[in-house]
């Protein structure tokens, strides 16, 4: 399998998904509506796509590439207003939220596409049990070569290994929390839980790349090993406590509230652009 080249992109230019719940209006649970939805949403205009998910109780919906806050805000209403009104036509509603509060995973179904029957395969019962919604943040860099720390000639040997061993078949087989997407030109963003609304989730792809700018440009990543020390303790505080977890840097021993942490980055970029 090759991993192919990596797409020209503009630097920094972004692209949202968004994994929605598909739920009757009778009691609210997980219903199987995607195909349906998939058929009545084809036959309009849309500045992005709709996509079908593992389950036929999900669907994706992507914009396409915008530059700033405002666009996508624009194409998220525009593709969320279109869904909303194809599921009406069919008595089905639409969620936000990370997981469902009461959905029994045994009663969900892969949908019908070659690749999520491989991973049902490959995962048994966990494709199901694991019903979540997530929403990635794609951010385009100017070339293969900063989409990592290391090259990507060096990446490429790290994937053809991977490759041979029969682990993976393409990037979408590295369940990484942030992963190049070589076809798209970008990086992929994969940490956020499914907003309950669409300007949350414009509001957290303008965090994602201010952020990349913020790394990329203003303050450039040289990654040591202290700053990977304290990543696992700060992936669960976000994970189980939200805006309420702490963040440490590296070694340091003092811990700060996330809320604060984002304030102070937000501040300081509003400092720069005074």
């Amino acid at each position: 399998m090759n991993l192919g080249n990596f797409a020209k992109s503009g630097a920094l230019s972004i692209g949202v998904e968004l994994e929605l719940q598909i739920v009757n209006l009778h009691d609210f649970d997980l219903s199987p509506g995607s195909s349906d939805l998939l058929r009545l949403v084809g036959k309009r205009k849309l500045p992005g796509l709709v996509t079908p998910e593992i389950t036929d109780s999900m669907i994706e919906l992507c914009t396409g590439v915008c530059t700033s806050h405002a666009e996508v805000l624009s194409q998220l209403t525009e593709i969320r207003d279109a869904l909303v009104q194809c599921a009406a036509q069919l008595n089905l509603g639409l969620s936000g939220g990370g997981t469902h509060p009461f959905q029994h995973w045994s009663e969900r179904r892969i949908y019908d596409t070659p690749r999520f029957h491989r991973v049902a395969e490959l995962y048994g019962y966990l494709s199901k049990q694991f019903t979540i919604f997530g929403q990635h943040v794609h951010i385009s860099c100017p070339g293969p070569d900063q989409a990592l720390v290391l090259t990507w000639d060096e990446f490429k040997i790290y994937f053809d290994n991977m490759a041979r061993t029969g682990v993976v078949k393409s990037m979408r087989d590295f369940y990484w929390d942030i992963r190049p997407k070589p076809e798209c030109g970008t990086i992929e963003v994969r940490v956020l839980d499914t907003p309950l609304t669409i300007q949350k989730a414009a509001v957290l792809a303008g965090l994602v790349q201010g952020l990349a700018r913020w790394i990329s440009l203003e303050q450039p990543f040289e990654p040591a090993e202290d700053e990977y020390l304290s990543y696992t303790f700060n992936r669960f505080q976000a994970c189980r406590f939200g805006l309420g977890g702490t963040w440490i840097r590296g070694v340091a021993k003092r811990e700060h509230l996330l809320p604060e942490v984002v304030r102070q980055q937000c501040r300081r970029w509003a400092g720069q652009s005074a």
